[in-house]
């Protein structure tokens, strides 16, 4: 379980110190070492919880031992001896960090009750990581719980960099100052709570980066993406609005209601991320305040928009919804509900209107206005045409 290493250049010293009774406190492997040389090799090679050793050995001390363990960051205590109980020693040993000072002769009682207190520190540090490791395990669970912890801190206090540097790594985030970010903004005026939408968020949001939610008004959420691939690109973004037509669309079916979302475009964390925060709060007020006409009304309303902007090519449902950000069966639905008419319906009867508009107004030929309105096939247009109207396009222009 432990590892212990004793260091002295007596080897007598070093046979009766490695007949003490160890086991009786959990350790299982004694390393011997006769300088600071070979004790080196053993520590950079093995994990070694505690070392005791000789202060005075030919060579490097003991002194010099426990220096070289600290600036190679070891983790490993130290516990020195020394038959001279000299103050300068007291000294250099609490100068490295020993975490005890025996006096030669000293009792196997007294050698095990030191080490024993080493291992009982160890292991309630190790508990107390355990439970730490726990804790943010939990919390990498709970976005909005990080978000009220951390974001609404650096946002009240302006925090500074170093200090948000130090809370990145105690709280161990997938983040770093200069770390890609987004910043989504979700609306829904049923939205009283953020934990009302972590499970969406994290099923949605996840496979692309870390989120980290923020609810400081009523109905609206902040959620910081950070992305985990580390490079900005425009599949990120391509990728993300996709799986903000699926989290739009979860969120319909959560709440019965069309809920506003926007995100900004990729930045770098540090020291734009306020900054950013504004600028999708801002985008969500801007959509709130559309007119007084509810959200699906708008949306219905952007998709006609669409839909005549679009007229001389072949507008779908689906690239009015990827345009939209909405998944095709919900702008299917919202768009029969507000209407009365399918989607296909309205592109058709659209496009036999501006058809008559051109066979009226203009002299353009038949193949030319079938062309203007996204035809590829004259015949085909006016097979359509015939059927709406009950007239051929040249029928009709002629009458």
């Amino acid at each position: 379980m432990y590892t212990l290493l004793l260091v002295d250049d007596e080897e007598a010293t070093l046979l009766g110190l490695s007949a003490i009774n160890w086991t009786d406190l959990g350790i299982t492997t004694i390393m011997l070492a006769s300088s600071v040389s070979e004790a080196l090799d053993h520590l950079d090679s093995n994990t070694v919880h505690v070392v005791i050793t000789d202060i005075r050995m030919p060579g490097q001390s003991g002194i010099d031992l426990l220096i070289e363990m600290n600036k190679r960051q070891y983790s490993t205590r130290g516990i020195l001896l020394s038959g001279h109980a000299e103050f300068d020693y007291a000294k250099q040993a609490i100068r490295v960090h020993a975490v005890d000072y025996l006096l030669k002769p000293c009792s196997d009682e007294e050698l095990m009750n030191a080490v024993e207190g080493v291992l009982k520190d160890l292991k309630e540090e190790e508990r107390a990581y355990e439970e730490r490791q726990s804790m943010l395990s939990e919390l990498s669970k709970k976005p909005i719980f990080i978000g009220e912890i951390l974001l609404r801190n650096w946002k009240v206090n302006n925090t500074e960099v170093k200090h948000i540097q130090r809370q990145i790594d105690e709280y161990q985030l997938p983040l770093k100052i200069d770390s890609q970010c987004y910043w989504v903004g979700v609306y829904n005026e049923q939205l009283k709570e953020g934990t009302l939408i972590e499970h969406e968020v994290q099923s949605e949001l996840s496979s692309i980066g870390f989120p980290i939610m923020l609810m400081e008004e009523a109905c609206t959420v902040t959620i910081l993406l950070i992305v985990q691939n580390h490079e900005p690109s425009n599949n990120n973004k391509e990728f993300l609005n996709h799986q903000i037509i699926k989290l739009k669309q979860r969120l319909f079916m959560k709440f019965k209601t069309t809920t506003v979302v926007d995100t900004t475009d990729c930045f770098t964390f540090w020291p734009n991320v306020m900054e950013r925060l504004n600028e999708v709060k801002q985008s969500i007020e801007k959509a709130k305040q559309v007119g007084n006409k509810s959200s699906s009304e708008t949306l219905v309303e952007r998709a006609k928009q669409y839909v005549r902007l679009n007229l001389h090519s072949y507008p779908t449902l689906q690239g009015a919804a990827d345009q939209l950000q909405v998944h095709s069966a919900y702008l299917s639905k919202i768009y029969k509900e507000v209407s009365g008419e399918n989607f296909s319906d309205y592109t058709h009867r659209l496009k036999m209107e501006h058809a008559v508009y051109l066979l009226v107004h203009t002299n353009q030929r038949i193949i030319k206005i079938a062309e203007c309105l996204g035809y590829s096939d004259s015949s085909y247009f006016i097979k359509v045409f015939k059927k709406y109207f009950k007239k051929t396009p040249q029928e009709f222009r002629n009458r």
